[in-house]
């Protein structure tokens, strides 16, 4: 089975992976990238929250 990633290192689908293996893989992007989607709006927040905070000193 051929082990494609993403640069990001997403797991990737594979033509020639059988179909309930790319399951497993895509599913394991999609938590993935929801990982890292979260810890950026996180990150966004959090600075645009310490803007607000400064904007009241």
């Amino acid at each position: 089975m051929p082990n494609d990633v993403s640069t990001r290192g997403y797991e990737l689908p594979h033509p020639d992976n059988v179909a309930s293996s790319d399951v497993v893989r895509i599913r394991n992007a999609l938590t993935s990238i929801d990982e890292d989607v979260n810890e950026i709006w996180n990150d966004q927040a959090k600075q645009n929250l310490e803007s607000t905070i400064e904007l009241w000193s």
